[in-house]
């Protein structure tokens, strides 16, 4: 009987990655270690494409919100650049798609049947096949352990650019590799941002955040991975709002950031030519100046930004 189950939700700027994420992932997935593909804002020929490049595998399933969101299309491209609420989240409508807020907090739960539910971002690629079931191990081990995460980021006090002001980022065990005790998302299950501004800073609990703050005050813990296996996985940020990364610009791209990560530590166990690689990635991303695509993804994708690369339009049914 499978255990655990990760949930991946993949947006129309972020469908080229995870071409390559879903079949990295689908190297470390078993019987008992599932993955659920949501395809949110995706029209049905977008899914098709990365469908045909996922593995086949018994272990992979997917579901799609494309005809809710098509039948409502004035109402969502309506939304679009505001913040929009329920009784479980409070989010800001980024494009054509669902907020993660809403998808997470509705998801997870609808997956009661695993012991273990959690989130793999279609930006996240697992260079080690080995590591989403050491994850679900961890929670077998300590049974007060509500999440387990590749990593913890604690409290900062920083300049957010997204809102242009200075805040304080509450500690959070980072979503974008994360696996959760069903269990505990029982007892509180809303992963919607949030925002106390109270006090003379704003505190802003990023997306799980606040749902952690609340699962610690029941007794739980987090567990998160030591950064020397930081090599195991690849995090490349903010693919949501990825508006110049295909063909073979993201190739490229992809290659030389793995190389800079691990110097492919995970296919080569020769150690100096992996410090070679990681020197020739390092050298090329800043000759080919490859920060540009992490830069403009630091702001989000704007209506019309999003009509013109094609992600939506003002008429998405068609």
């Amino acid at each position: 009987m499978a255990r655990s189950c990760f949930l991946m939700t993949i947006t129309p700027p972020d469908a080229q990655i995870a071409k390559h994420t879903i079949s990295a992932a689908c190297n470390g997935l078993s019987e008992t270690i599932h993955l659920l593909l949501y395809f949110n804002g995706c029209n049905p020929s977008l899914q098709a494409e990365v469908l045909a490049h996922a593995p086949s595998s018994h272990f992979i399933f997917h579901k799609t919100n494309w005809p809710i969101l098509s039948s409502s299309t004035p109402e969502i491209l309506s939304q679009i650049g505001k913040a929009i609420e329920s009784d479980i989240f409070y989010e800001f409508r980024e494009g054509f798609y669902e907020t993660c807020g809403e998808v997470w907090s509705r998801e997870l739960r609808i997956m009661r049947n695993y012991a273990y539910v959690g989130l793999l971002d279609a930006d996240c690629e697992i260079l080690d096949k080995t590591l989403l079931a050491e994850m679900a191990h961890s929670l077998d081990r300590n049974k007060v352990a509500a999440v387990v995460s590749t990593s913890f980021a604690p409290t900062q006090y920083i300049y957010e650019p997204y809102s242009g002001e200075y805040c304080y980022l509450m500690e959070r065990f980072q979503t974008w590799c994360c696996l959760y005790r069903s269990s505990a998302l029982s007892l509180y299950s809303s992963f919607s941002y949030y925002e106390d501004r109270s006090g003379p800073v704003v505190k802003k609990y990023d997306h799980s955040s606040y749902l952690q703050h609340e699962l610690k005050s029941k007794g739980y813990v987090g567990i998160a991975l030591e950064s020397k296996d930081c090599w195991r996985y690849l995090h490349y940020g903010q693919f949501a709002k990825n508006k110049s990364l295909h063909g073979y610009r993201l190739e490229l791209y992809r290659l030389i950031r793995i190389g800079r990560h691990n110097g492919f530590a995970h296919v080569f166990s020769f150690r100096l030519l992996t410090k070679m690689l990681l020197r020739l990635s390092n050298l090329l991303y800043k000759v080919l100046g490859l920060q540009r695509f992490d830069a403009e993804r630091m702001r989000y994708i704007t209506l019309e930004e999003g009509a013109r690369l094609g992600y939506w339009s003002e008429n998405p049914g068609e």
